[in-house]
């Protein structure tokens, strides 16, 4: 990586500097707008269900799993699982027993 740069001015390294932070912030926001719409769509499925709900994990990670599709989920079931869980992790929700409660 050094070799790359080393033949060039401290100015182009700075102009370098500038593009790959450009690009950083620009996958970033591709990043966070993913996010917030897997974020929606699980809101959507969580409301299918009535509050207080106790519901098989399997059975609302599959429901979440449909819903999204191929949306930007790895088609290895076991790391889209993973994914949903952690979803729903930062949504305060966790499997007791094998069941999630729905709020």
């Amino acid at each position: 990586m050094m070799d790359r740069f080393s033949s060039l001015t401290p100015q182009q390294v700075l102009a370098e500097a500038r593009k790959q932070d450009v690009e950083i912030a620009r996958l970033t926001a591709v990043i966070e707008a993913q996010r917030k719409a897997l974020d929606t769509r699980v809101d959507e499925v969580l409301r299918r269900y009535p509050g207080g709900a106790r519901v098989e994990d399997h059975e609302l990670i599959d429901a979440i799993g449909r819903e999204i599709g191929t949306f930007g989920i790895n088609s290895d079931s076991s790391t889209w699982q993973k994914d949903i869980r952690i979803q729903l992790k930062h949504k305060g929700m966790q499997s007791r027993d094998g069941f999630f409660t729905i709020e």
